[in-house]
């Protein structure tokens, strides 16, 4: 794949610890990239503090420098989509790839939007 994909995020995790050992998020998101195709992909959190954040916590300025030198954008969440919306940056919504998000256990949903995504970035 040619194009830059940017994947954004809503904010750090609680927990520290998780950035040692094994992390379920970030290796089903790696899986989901993968199965896209993408070999490297930039990363930025709209929120850069951990723990409960609201829209207006996002680093709106930071988004849309990072969105602006990439080709694709994909929002990990509702979150994630809500603040490149109001920047009015196209992008594709991804579910949120956290064990937690009870959609993302159904197979083929998670098939079926990463056809859709596949679509989006090619």
């Amino acid at each position: 794949m040619d194009k830059k994909v940017l994947i954004i995020g809503q904010n750090p995790g609680n927990n520290p610890k998780a950035y040692h050992h094994r992390n379920h998020t970030i290796d089903r998101l790696n899986q989901w990239a993968s199965a896209l195709g993408i070999q490297h992909y930039g990363f930025v959190n709209a929120v850069s503090k951990s723990g409960e954040c609201k829209i207006q916590d996002a680093d709106f300025d930071l988004i849309e420098a990072c969105a602006s030198t990439h080709d694709k954008v994909i929002a990990l969440g509702s979150f994630a989509s809500a603040c490149l919306a109001r920047i009015s940056i196209s992008h594709y919504k991804l579910p949120h790839p956290s064990p937690r998000n009870r959609l993302v256990n159904d197979k083929a949903f998670v098939k079926n939007i990463l056809d859709e995504c596949k679509e989006y970035i090619q």
